[in-house]
């Protein structure tokens, strides 16, 4: 390889002169010189570029094969973090998706969740006004079986003493009782056949 670049570089310092030779000689009143000086700088060119070549050409050569091996691995490492920032990119999208799409399933369920409770609460406040309602008219019933109730009591009392009065005379308390209740029973049948 530095063979190579040592005749490219013998070249490119030579070909110079050569393409110049001609236009020079073509003008005719230019001197240029004899065969022993062209020798002679032959010479002392090839030895300045085998000079050259050995200790300075293959550090210089050296150093841009670094340059180059540095250049390559940057681009490579670039090459890399970018391949890499791509699959994160793409990672970090498909998370996004994923927490998109779990939020989306979560609103839903909560919508679902609220109409459930809603309902169950819609269902419990009917059951219970339901049961109130039963409540308020078993109460009402059982107020109007003992309001009628003391009104028999009453009402059998009051005709148990209008009646000894009328009578006028003292009853016994069992007869008192037995009165007592065949009023109630009068009044229980007459309650009864009453709608």
């Amino acid at each position: 390889m530095s063979a190579h670049w040592t005749t490219r570089a013998a070249w490119a310092l030579a070909l110079p002169v050569t393409a110049a030779a001609p236009a020079l000689g073509a003008e005719g009143g230019v001197y240029l010189g004899d065969f022993g000086q062209a020798i002679a700088a032959l010479l002392i060119f090839l030895a300045l570029l085998g000079i050259l070549g050995k200790w300075a050409w293959k550090p210089l050569v050296a150093q841009l094969r670094r340059r180059e091996e540095a250049i390559a691995n940057t681009i490579e490492q670039a090459q890399k973090r970018e391949s890499e920032s791509r699959e994160l990119l793409d990672h970090y999208r498909h998370k996004l998706e994923a927490v998109k799409s779990e939020a989306d399933a979560i609103l839903v369920q909560a919508r679902q969740e609220a109409a459930q409770a809603r309902e169950t609460v819609l269902v419990a406040a009917q059951e219970e006004s339901r049961r109130s309602i039963q409540a308020a008219r078993e109460e009402i019933e059982h107020a109007k079986r003992s309001a009628l109730q003391e009104l028999r009591q009453v009402t059998a009392e009051m005709a148990v003493d209008l009646t000894a009065r009328l009578l006028d005379k003292t009853l016994t308390p069992e007869e008192q009782n037995r009165l007592l209740e065949q009023s109630l029973d009068e009044i229980g049948r007459q309650g009864r056949t009453r709608p």
